[in-house]
């Protein structure tokens, strides 16, 4: 995931719809985990 996010940022053009899908599929988990952190930070505000 964490490559994923430097090729994001640095080498947006460089990247495949493939391999955006593919990493989505493999780390959604990470995605989730983050959703729920935020979603929990801002009832508490």
């Amino acid at each position: 995931m964490i490559g994923f996010r430097n090729r994001a940022i640095h080498n947006y053009p460089s990247l495949r719809e493939e391999q955006i899908y593919e990493i989505l599929q493999k780390d959604i988990n990470d995605f989730k985990e983050f959703l729920s952190i935020a979603q929990n930070y801002l009832k508490t505000k």
